[in-house]
């Protein structure tokens, strides 16, 4: 949990979902600035945080679902 010092305070958590395109192009919002498609492969390289890196890792060992 995180606590301000205004009195917020917050729980983290990571959700993954996996999905597959089925038409349409990808594009940006005000919430991103780049958007993308990756093959399992191509995960290894991209930084992430721990807890995200965990899911994929579990998906790619069939170790799916995996609630946490």
């Amino acid at each position: 949990m995180f606590a301000y010092d205004d009195g917020e305070v917050r729980q983290e958590f990571s959700v993954c979902l996996l999905g597959r395109p089925l038409g349409g192009e990808l594009r940006v919002s005000d919430e991103s600035h780049e958007v993308a498609w990756f093959s399992p492969a191509e995960t290894d390289g991209l930084p992430m945080v721990s807890n995200i890196r965990k899911r994929l890792a579990d998906w790619r060992s069939g170790k799916i679902p995996v609630v946490r």
